[in-house]
């Protein structure tokens, strides 16, 4: 190479690769990288019920939707996307879908843009990874749900209003104000995040720019308005967690969460608790305990370093309050809402919001360390979370969560005309899959017994076979006088008991 050394040719290289890895080659590069990982055999999974609960709403003309959406627990944008969707491309298993998969998509590469606004590219960079191979964003990518949706809406909120408290720009506040109205029409709690925003705002807003922004705040609430005056007018949708589980214990339920939310895509069996939890892991679940566990000991240590720092602001970056705000304040409001305002069916999912800034906290406080040890800790967090990620879609493959479609189509090669078809599922969901008459199936209310049954006349003596659809985790233990359990079928979580006549 001429006069040159060695050293100066590896750096010219260097020089010349970051000259191709712009800001936008690299969105573009994430974007695609977490398309290609979440797009793996997204169709072949049957609907669970949450979606079936979607195709219905979407089924009807376009006012009627709205119109139904109104007693429903979410605003209408997910579903009006929806609709506009299935109307171009059909509604099956695969294209309700990608929409969601798209917005996961987004969100790598906002996430990105929001690390590199409140620190440095390569704190954007890390985040983003660590998104992309994240198996709870998978999963939620994989569904015909709001979620995907909701977080890239909330970190383009969150992105455009660090650019409109930094910068001031016009651009950055009109953005702001049209991401926010549509997170808050995608979600109830994105109101939530207007309230981080109100204050992150009185803290550290220019005194130049509060008029400014109490007519953004002014704007979002009346193009909010109608909606939300229609919605409390009307009868809607409650859940009630504590009926669901009657032993819930809140501190076992916020810890299982964050070990979702860091290491895995499912919700950790509810009815079990933590200790529970723990003896039954398989031996892959420990890789995933152990990510978490390495997650949420490294957040704790940063949460405990910035507070001690907290007598020195100059040595706590304000970006990092900023997220320490967001992550806080979000928090806190989500659970004094779903503890008061709504009774609301407390899931991992509805709060599954936390991640961005979660994990923004940990990419730049890995960013901080030094620069061997900074490498060694990135490549060990990725190495764990895509082994997760390759656990999670081989898992998912080979064990359903919920095969309604397997267990239509098992139903119908067996079930004869005169067998009973009882059932602790919602009727209307199965029926998506196994088209029959609704007559043959019987719904079980909470408080009848099986043998209930046989007074109302719905097993009657000239019935050969009874069916009982399920719904858990394990098949109950369910006996019917004259008849004895001829067979056990499950179908990821659910399935049914066959009974046939005891002659």
């Amino acid at each position: 190479m001429g006069n040159f050394s060695s050293e100066q040719v590896l750096m010219a290289y260097r020089h010349r690769l970051r000259g191709l890895l712009t800001d936008g080659w690299v969105s573009v590069l994430l974007f695609l990288l977490a398309l290609w990982i979440r797009s793996y055999r997204i169709g072949d999974q049957s609907f669970y019920d949450d979606e079936i609960l979607t195709t219905f709403r979407i089924s009807h003309p376009f006012w009627e939707t709205i119109a139904l959406l109104r007693h429903s627990p979410f605003p209408p944008l997910h579903y009006i996307i929806l609709k506009i969707w299935a109307n171009i491309f059909g509604a099956n298993e695969l294209t309700l879908r990608l929409p969601s998969l798209i917005f996961s998509g987004l969100t790598t590469i906002v996430l990105f843009h929001l690390g590199k606004e409140l620190f440095h590219k390569r704190v954007g960079f890390i985040a983003a990874l660590l998104l992309i191979f994240s198996p709870f964003a998978i999963s939620h990518a994989q569904s015909a749900k709001m979620y995907s949706l909701f977080w890239f809406l909330e970190a383009s909120s969150f992105l455009y209003f660090f650019r409109f408290l930094r910068h001031a720009s016009q651009k950055a506040y009109v953005s702001y104000i049209i991401s926010t109205i549509l997170c808050c029409y995608t979600m109830y709690v994105g109101w939530i995040f207007v309230i981080a925003q109100n204050v992150t705002f009185f803290f550290w807003g220019k005194r130049e720019e509060w008029k400014k922004w109490c007519l953004s705040q002014g704007i979002i609430f009346l193009v909010c308005l109608p909606w939300i005056i229609w919605f409390v007018s009307s009868t809607h949708e409650k859940w009630d967690f504590r009926s669901a589980q009657v032993d819930f214990h809140f501190g076992q339920f916020f810890l299982r969460s964050f070990f979702v939310i860091f290491g895995g895509a499912y919700e950790l069996m509810m009815n079990k608790s933590f200790s529970e939890h723990l003896l039954s892991l398989c031996l892959w679940r420990v890789n995933l305990f152990i990510y978490g566990f390495f997650s949420v000991s490294f957040l704790i240590d940063q949460i405990m370093i910035a507070y001690k720092r907290l007598n020195n602001p100059i040595e706590v970056p304000r970006s990092l309050n900023c997220l320490f705000l967001w992550l806080g304040i979000s928090l806190a409001m989500f659970f004094l809402y779903a503890f008061g305002a709504q009774e609301i069916n407390l899931e991992v999912r509805y709060f599954g919001f936390l991640q961005i800034p979660l994990i923004l906290i940990i990419a730049s406080q890995i960013n901080n360390l030094p620069s061997l040890i900074r490498k060694m800790t990135v490549c060990l967090v990725l190495l764990i979370t895509a082994s997760n990620t390759a656990i999670y879609l081989r898992d998912v493959s080979i064990y359903p969560y919920q095969d309604w479609r397997g267990m239509a189509r098992d139903l119908t090669l067996v079930l004869k005309d005169d067998d009973v078809v009882v059932s602790s599922i919602s009727i209307p969901q199965f029926q998506y899959y196994f088209k029959a008459d609704a007559s043959r199936f019987y719904p079980l209310p909470k408080k009848w017994s099986m043998e209930d049954l046989f007074k109302q006349g719905i097993i009657k003596p000239e019935n050969n076979s009874v069916y009982f659809l399920y719904k858990q985790q394990n098949a109950p233990e369910i006996s019917l006088t004259g008849f004895v359990l001829d067979r056990k079928a499950s179908f990821g979580g659910m399935g049914y008991l066959h009974f046939e006549k005891n002659d």
